[in-house]
């Protein structure tokens, strides 16, 4: 399976949860809610095609969850934002997507250091933040509530690589 698969695959997941009783319909009528789930991650410059990658694998997921969702559910979309792995930008993208109320999500950053300076924002605003592909441990210590990373951490990863060893 590509990784690209799997992350989108759990993007779709984590968004379906109740966080996305947030975006509500209209009651009487019968129009298709609509999620959107905001993907902030460098989209140009040096990290630009990783990041593409992820946001294509969120995209292929959405798009493979919507055709197969029966009439008058619930449709999902995708947000993107460049964030250009820069921390300013990614605050941006972040007030950005919380005014949104369709956005029940972000997956988001590159970098530790810029979700680190970021996570601040990400729980004052209560948008849950799901990291795909950083590795420190910085990013979890935190304790808030609101972060899913989905690759191990460096502690643990570095404890099932020795004991492979």
């Amino acid at each position: 399976m590509r990784r690209s698969a799997f992350i989108g695959g759990a993007a779709a997941l984590a968004a379906a949860v109740p966080l996305a009783t947030r975006a509500q319909t209209i009651p009487g009528t019968t129009y298709v809610q609509q999620l959107n789930l905001a993907v902030s991650l460098p989209l140009s410059g040096t990290y630009g095609p990783y990041g593409r990658q992820i946001a294509t694998g969120i995209r292929a997921a959405w798009d493979e969850n919507n055709t197969s969702a029966a009439p008058l559910e619930r449709v999902f979309a995708v947000r993107e934002f460049d964030d250009e792995g820069a921390l300013a930008i990614a605050m941006s993208n972040i007030d950005v997507a919380t005014a949104d109320p369709s956005v029940v999500a972000t997956i988001g950053n590159f970098n530790a250091d810029v979700i680190v300076g970021a996570l601040p924002q990400y729980a004052s605003v209560g948008m849950p933040l799901i990291v795909p592909a950083t590795t420190s441990d910085s990013v979890t210590q935190q304790n808030y509530r609101n972060v899913f990373r989905l690759p191990p951490g460096d502690s643990v990863a570095g404890g099932l690589f020795a004991e492979a060893v």
